[in-house]
C-alpha cells in the first residue's frame, strides 16, 4: 500500500513554478488537486475573504457618540437659531436648518429633509459635505472640506438609518 504523501509548502510552491518542469500541465494539476483535495482550499478561501473585508461589518454609528460632535464642531456656528452674531446663525437664517438637536437635524429644512434615512447617495446633507453640489452651497461653509474620516462616518450613519442612538 502506497504511503500518503505529506502536505509541505514547497510542494505549492513547485506547483506555482511548474513552467520549468518537463509536463507542466500534469504536475501542477496533480499538486494544486492534492492540496484541494486536503481540505486547505477552506484557508484560501476564508483568508481571501477576510482580506477583502467580506467578513468585516462596518460598526454601528451612534449619533450622540459619532455624529452629533461632527456637526457641534463644523455646523453649530452658522446652523443654530436665534443668535445675533455675523456667523453664528447665518445658515439657519436662509434655510432654517438647524443642527442643534438630532429632531432639528432630520426636520431639515424649510424646503424638506436633507437626510433620507438609509440612502446617504441621495441625501442632500452628504452631498453638501462631500462636495457633489454648488460649490456656493457646499458645506461647511466658508471653510475647507469636512474631513474625510469625519464625512464617511455621517454617511455611515445615515445608511445604517440615521437612528437617534
Amino acid at each position: 500500500m502506497r504511503k500518503p504523501r505529506q502536505f509541505s509548502w514547497s510542494s505549492i510552491v513547485k506547483a506555482s513554478s511548474c513552467e520549468s518542469q518537463k509536463k507542466p500541465g500534469l504536475r501542477c494539476y496533480q499538486n494544486l488537486r492534492r492540496f484541494l483535495g486536503r481540505g486547505y482550499w477552506i484557508l484560501l478561501v476564508s483568508g481571501a475573504a477576510l482580506s477583502s473585508g467580506c467578513a468585516r461589518s462596518p460598526s454601528a454609528v451612534s449619533y450622540n457618540r459619532d455624529v452629533r460632535p461632527i456637526l457641534v464642531a463644523y455646523c453649530l456656528e452658522c446652523h443654530i437659531a436665534g443668535s445675533r452674531s455675523y456667523h453664528s446663525g447665518s445658515g439657519h437664517n436662509q434655510n432654517q436648518f438647524s443642527v442643534e438637536t438630532y429632531a432639528e437635524v432630520i426636520r431639515g429644512t424649510k424646503l424638506g429633509p436633507v437626510i433620507i434615512p438609509g440612502d446617504p447617495t441621495n441625501s442632500t446633507l452628504i452631498r453638501a459635505i462631500e462636495g457633489k453640489v454648488d460649490p456656493r452651497i457646499q458645506m461647511p461653509h466658508g471653510r475647507g472640506p469636512l474631513p474625510r474620516q469625519d464625512a464617511l462616518t455621517i454617511r455611515n450613519w445615515v445608511a445604517q438609518g440615521a437612528k437617534n442612538n
